[in-house]
C-alpha cells in the first residue's frame, strides 16, 4: 500500500491471471481513486476483464 500511495504511475500486466485476480482489481480501483496514471501492458493475448474494462480500456 505504501508503494502504491508513493507512486505517481501504476503499471498493470494484463493476462489471464491478472483479469482474475481480485487483489490486481483493488489496485487498479484504489490508484484510480487516488487520481494515479494508470499504464496496462498486455503480456497475453486477452482483453482486460469486465472488471478492469472501465481502468484499462481508455488511454490514459
Amino acid at each position: 500500500m505504501a508503494g502504491l500511495r508513493a507512486c505517481e504511475t501504476l503499471a498493470v500486466l494484463v493476462s489471464r491471471s491478472s483479469n482474475a485476480s481480485k487483489h490486481v482489481a483493488r489496485d487498479v480501483a484504489l490508484a484510480d481513486g487516488q487520481g494515479k496514471r494508470i499504464i496496462p501492458i498486455r503480456i497475453e493475448a486477452v482483453e482486460p476483464s469486465d472488471g478492469h474494462t472501465g481502468y484499462l480500456g481508455m488511454p490514459q
